[in-house]
């Protein structure tokens, strides 16, 4: 009669074993490899005749360079220096003044100047928007009563990620312009004599154009981050 008992305990551990069983850690799903990250980025460097001071026909201009950029790939666009007002007339010693009736051909900056909100950033932050790209906008920007060489950076949302006020001023055609103490990020392009060029992060020129004597947009692809 006392050995009777035991034969229950073969039930009970097989109860414990699918209750233990029931109750154990579920292993995490192994991870699935997602998609592979690109290994270059498309950058393009937009060359653009500005008209000195006809910013409506310089915005509808820039704009049709950023979609044909955007067509070929590009994630990532640069527009010349001061491109929305136009930066100077080397032929016609057209430049701008901070004074607010200068002696011509000078042309006062605050007919052109903006704020870093101005309609420009609004034109071309919902370019960017429709797009999915990012963008740099150079204008001529007051605040507080000085005037600025400056660029922002909108991103494809159509927020602005980055604000640059000119660092280093040409004596030429920067006179009117307040310097800035800051810095731009790479990569960067310019437009001047020699044509369009993209520069690298590490200061290697990627791409260029040396003719200088049309609107066009050169493409270039750099290694992306990983």
């Amino acid at each position: 009669m006392s050995a009777r008992p035991l034969a229950f305990l073969p039930g009970i551990a097989l109860v414990g074993l699918v209750a233990w069983w029931l109750a154990r850690p579920t292993p995490a799903p192994a991870p699935q490899p997602g998609p592979e990250r690109p290994r270059t980025v498309r950058v393009a460097a937009v060359q653009f005749h500005s008209v000195m001071g006809d910013v409506d026909r310089n915005r509808r201009g820039l704009a049709a360079l950023v979609r044909r950029a955007a067509a070929g790939g590009a994630k990532l666009i640069s527009l010349p220096e001061a491109a929305v007002s136009g930066y100077a007339d080397l032929e016609q010693n057209v430049f701008w003044s901070s004074e607010p009736s200068p002696t011509p051909p000078l042309l006062p900056a605050s007919s052109v100047a903006e704020t870093v909100d101005g309609e420009s950033c609004r034109f071309f932050s919902d370019l960017t928007r429709e797009l999915g790209v990012f963008l740099t906008v150079p204008f001529v920007e007051t605040a507080s009563g000085k005037f600025y060489n400056s660029a922002v950076l909108l991103g494809p949302d159509g927020t602005r990620r980055i604000h640059y006020r000119k660092q280093f001023l040409w004596t030429v055609a920067d006179p009117y312009l307040v310097l800035a103490n800051w810095t731009f990020p790479e990569p960067r392009s310019w437009r001047g004599p020699g044509g369009s060029r993209v520069i690298g992060r590490d200061g290697e020129e990627i791409a260029r154009v040396d003719d200088d004597t049309g609107d066009r947009v050169v493409l270039a692809d750099l290694p992306a981050r990983r």
